[in-house]
């Protein structure tokens, strides 16, 4: 549908749509009338729970709506990042008080009406706070993808350098450096091969997908021999993101994508207890571990199995995340009085200085905080409080709630430089995964994502300020980074006649 037109001095002029969130303002109506409705149908499931389900069933309808329109248009790290905190805070527990845990230990500890009267509020703040330092730019559609420069042989041989430097990194160095910072260099260096793979795919280089299979192959590799996925898990999602933006994927494809993804997750989530006790007790190196990974999914892949009944159970335990914030909010302040930000004064530490100039400040992976705000003994594993779990520990529950919305704010506000940026170069988007890589994980404790997003700013401005290759995305930049980071300035092209 074209811009309505008005007429201005002598001319006809296009007058642009008005939009809301990147959406025309007209299409939310029908998207609110439809996310009541569907809270509406859904009372006779939660009306015995809690009635803060039924607000949050309307946020969760809009918040798929809104990530497959806005998500063709840009690749929406936002959205991704609300709708797993949807699956983890609220969807799973929800099934949880249902059906149980599959573990007697992640069992809900409050009742649901406590838990969601928390649960809910919290999900709609992070909604809140990561949108709202994108209010101005979504006051129009996305601006069409800027193009990609030429794509030159030293770009596209610096990208498989990357590529190639990466994996020799995550392989050969990383093994090397044990813990510590060094391990962290090391980590960032080797997501390097992530950025080079993405730049290919952006700019829809020849031969693009066998760097990606190369880049997600290998961490998949990683992930088999030491048991851990979440980072697998997060690359292939930034890489379906990029594709369904290069590519203007339509609503079937995104579902049979997301299908698809949601069922490997469901097998790999059956088999990972067994995998990692496979682990312990194998010599087989890095490939042998790998098929004894894919040989035992392989064996679980049968619904049966993996989709109903213990493995059904089995599963929404392991996306349950709730179950810790439940248990925060039976233990503090009822066992162990509220922190008053001291873990966030640790977090902003963690994130600004080095090790070397503060040996003891905070390490990262959960286990200095978790059996303090919960009573439980990780006993070598490693969890984190979520956000939402961290910010109440701190500050109660209003003080949560507002912890929340400011985390959101921060995660928002840096998309916001990327989404600025990337109106003048669809490569910028190659490196924001590697800057809000942890962003979406909604089980990380605040200084985990924090100290990324700074650490690895550094690596990226690194690397475009020095490499030739990448000197076009340097061109402009203070400028740009100056405009972005006003807080009352707009992120993106002046408004301009568009269609819906």
């Amino acid at each position: 549908m074209s811009a309505a037109p008005t007429l201005v001095g002598s001319a006809w002029r296009p007058q642009a749509i008005r939009h809301f969130l990147f959406v025309q303002s007209r299409r939310w109506q029908y998207a609110v009338l439809s996310a009541l409705l569907a809270a509406l149908l859904a009372l006779p499931f939660y009306e015995n729970d809690s009635m803060w389900l039924g607000a949050g069933v309307a946020l969760m309808v809009l918040i798929a709506w809104h990530f497959v329109i806005v998500g063709r248009r840009v690749p929406w790290i936002p959205g991704l990042a609300i709708a797993t905190a949807a699956l983890q805070w609220v969807i799973a527990p929800w099934i949880t008080y249902h059906i149980g845990a599959y573990f007697v230990a992640f069992e809900m500890a409050v009742p649901a009406s406590q838990y969601f009267a928390y649960a809910v509020p919290a999900l709609a703040m992070l909604v809140v706070g990561m949108l709202l330092p994108l209010r101005k730019a979504g006051r129009r559609a996305p601006p069409p993808a800027a193009k990609t420069e030429p794509l030159t042989r030293a770009f596209r041989g610096t990208c498989d350098a990357m590529v190639v430097g990466g994996i020799l990194t995550q392989l050969v160095i990383a093994p090397m450096l044990g813990g510590g910072s060094l391990a962290f260099v090391g980590v960032l260096v080797g997501n390097l091969a992530f950025v080079g793979a993405l730049s290919l795919l952006l700019a829809r280089a020849p031969g693009w997908w066998i760097r990606t299979a190369a880049v997600i192959g290998v961490q998949a590799l990683i992930s088999a021999s030491n048991g851990m996925f979440h980072d697998l898990l997060l690359w292939s999602s930034y890489f379906a993101l990029t594709a369904i933006f290069v590519y203007r994927l339509r609503l079937r494809s995104i579902a049979l994508m997301v299908v698809a993804g949601l069922a490997v997750i469901m097998v790999l989530n059956v088999v990972k207890s067994q995998f990692r006790e496979a682990l312990g007790t194998t010599e087989a190196g890095l490939f042998g571990r790998a098929a004894l990974l894919g040989s035992t999914m392989i064996e679980n892949a049968d619904p049966e199995v993996a989709y109903e009944g213990k493995g059904f159970k089995a599963n929404v335990t392991r996306l349950n995340q709730g179950w810790i914030i439940a248990r925060v909010l039976y233990w503090v302040p009822n066992r162990e009085p509220y922190a008053g930000g001291a873990t966030i004064k640790e977090a902003v530490m963690a994130t600004l200085l080095p090790r070397f100039l503060d040996p003891g400040k905070l390490e990262l992976g959960g286990r200095s905080y978790f059996q303090r705000f919960t009573g439980m003994d990780l006993r070598g594993t490693s969890m984190d409080l979520s956000v939402a779990g961290e910010t109440y520990v701190n500050y109660g529950y209003w003080g949560g709630l507002i912890g929340v919305l400011v985390f959101g704010w921060f995660v928002g506000m840096v998309y916001r430089v990327f989404l600025r940026l990337g109106n003048h170069s669809r490569l910028w988007w190659a490196w924001a995964p590697f800057v809000l890589l942890y962003s979406t994980r909604a089980e990380n404790n605040i200084a985990e994502v924090t100290n990324l997003v700074v650490k690895s700013t550094v690596v990226m401005l690194a690397v475009i300020f020095v490499v030739p290759a990448w000197a076009t995305l340097r061109q402009g930049l203070r400028a740009r980074l100056a405009r972005t980071l006003r807080l009352g300035g707009a992120s993106g092209a002046p408004p301009r006649a568009t269609r819906g």
